[in-house]
């Protein structure tokens, strides 16, 4: 499975969900207990429907948590390296390259220690991006 190019890429990224899917269902259950009870009650008062609520009522209470949970998956995904080398170190060729495997071939295998530096900045700068995008406010 791995060897082949169209699938070594699928193939890691069964490895990696595997792992995170645990702690993702983690803190979306943990925001879902924490929502009020009240409003949903107005809203199956007022004849709102599931899809409505969920909407309405779910999504937007939960933006915070949402926001937190791809923040963290997202950095996450810039830093994976681990089962991109042992799996596949990059190949067959290049379709498994990830950020975190090129930055760390640049600073140890051709010895550009700056550039792997910068290359490794990425995912902090990708972070801010988010938090500015989404407007995340703590």
């Amino acid at each position: 499975m791995l060897a082949t190019s169209s699938l070594a890429l699928i193939g890691v990224l069964i490895a990696e969900i595997w792992q995170w899917t645990p702690f993702m269902v983690l803190i979306f259950m943990a925001g879902l207990r924490s929502l009020p009870a009240e409003p949903y009650e107005a809203a199956m008062i007022d004849g709102a429907s599931s899809l409505q609520m969920f909407r309405r009522l779910t999504l937007p209470m939960m933006s915070r948590v949402i926001a937190v949970a791809v923040l963290l998956r997202g950095i996450d995904l810039f830093r994976v390296f681990d089962y991109v080398f042992v799996m596949t170190s990059g190949g067959p060729g290049t379709a498994t390259y990830t950020v975190s495997l090129y930055a760390w071939q640049q600073t140890f295998s051709f010895l550009k220690w700056g550039y792997g530096a910068t290359l490794s900045l990425t995912s902090l700068v990708m972070a801010n991006i988010f938090i500015r995008v989404a407007k995340v406010r703590w």
